[in-house]
């Protein structure tokens, strides 16, 4: 990503590509592999595939799931990771 707007609780997939420019909304899904051109404007809650032009449709189902739950074990995650770390010496 460079030079994007990605809206609060966006999920981005593993591998996605969003290039300068695109804005995604709120609470959408960018599949992984996904490729979002420049300029591009996608609406909140929406979700695209890996074709570059198509939006899938609303998020839904298992996928709206995934995109709520996902910041909170994100953080749990990063919290999880930082208790762990110790300096190797």
């Amino acid at each position: 990503m460079h030079s994007a707007v990605i809206g609060a609780e966006a999920l981005i997939g593993n591998g996605a590509t969003v290039l300068d420019g695109a804005i995604i909304g709120r609470r959408a899904l960018v599949a992984a592999g996904g490729d979002r051109r420049a300029g591009h404007e996608g609406a909140r809650r929406h979700a695209r595939g890996r074709d570059p032009g198509k939006v899938t449709g609303a998020v839904s189902g298992s996928a709206l799931r995934w995109v709520e739950n996902n910041p909170a074990a994100y953080r749990e995650l990063a919290r999880r990771h930082a208790a762990g770390v110790r300096p190797v010496g």
